[in-house]
């Protein structure tokens, strides 16, 4: 159905509006990393990650159909951090 091709396509949705907002600011700040010296490119690539937490973290407590990922999302975010943290 084209129509569901379209509604798929766009992100128009209000609810859906935060998702999109959230990866491309992500997507904007590893994208700068790339043209990053360091430090500056630690702290787009931890501002990347910390925009994509606020997305991900509270998404499998919030939607039904994915609340069998709070768990592994959970345990993602928890090593993440603590490799990170290791190595400073």
């Amino acid at each position: 159905d084209v129509r569901a091709a379209a509604g798929v396509g766009l992100v128009g949705d209000v609810e859906q509006e935060w998702a999109f907002v959230l990866f491309h600011a992500a997507l904007l700040l590893v994208v700068a990393s790339a043209c990053a010296r360091d430090p500056t490119r630690d702290r787009l690539v931890w501002g990347a990650f910390a925009v994509v937490c606020m997305g991900a973290l509270p998404a499998p407590f919030r939607y039904p159909e994915i609340a069998v990922l709070q768990i592994p999302v959970l345990a993602v975010f928890v090593a993440a951090v603590a490799s990170a943290l290791r190595r400073r």
